[in-house]
């Protein structure tokens, strides 16, 4: 596989308590309905804006302007295939970082069909987007 290009984006590992939290992507996707985290790549013009920025606001954009999280530190860099039609690249690479709910309802926008708070033992009863599994068991391993 040749590298087109690569999209380069952020998601946000969101902690309350020993939960956190996941959406579903719409059901309406070639293969649809899988669970990752909320976030996404960069937008054209935010080449040169912090990452923590460009997180605040995918995280606003997917969960709805109430909700409120402070934005921790990268935990792991995501290297997965991107094979969504159309696309004019193979690859995305996502800084992953550590989040912390503070307060506020979620208001899911259409870029996903639900959420949900789990724990990692319930992780196994989830069917992951590629590429996000091993970075939430990494997860939880290094914060027992």
């Amino acid at each position: 596989m040749t590298n087109k290009l690569s999209y380069i984006g952020t998601k946000a590992i969101i902690c309350d308590g020993d939960k956190i939290l996941i959406t579903q992507e719409p059901l309406t996707f070639i293969g649809g309905g899988k669970w990752e985290l909320p976030g996404g790549k960069l937008s054209e013009g935010e080449e040169q804006t912090p990452l923590e920025e460009s997180l605040r606001r995918e995280i606003e954009e997917e969960l709805g302007k109430n909700i409120r999280v402070k934005i921790e530190n990268v935990v792991d860099i995501v290297r997965r295939p991107w094979n969504k039609p159309g696309a004019q690249a193979n690859l995305v690479f996502l800084a992953t970082f550590r989040c912390t709910y503070i307060s506020g309802d979620i208001t899911l926008s259409d870029e996903n069909h639900a959420f949900a708070w789990v724990t990692k033992d319930e992780l196994k009863n989830y069917e992951f987007i590629s590429g996000y599994l091993p970075v939430l068991e990494n997860f939880f391993e290094k914060t027992k």
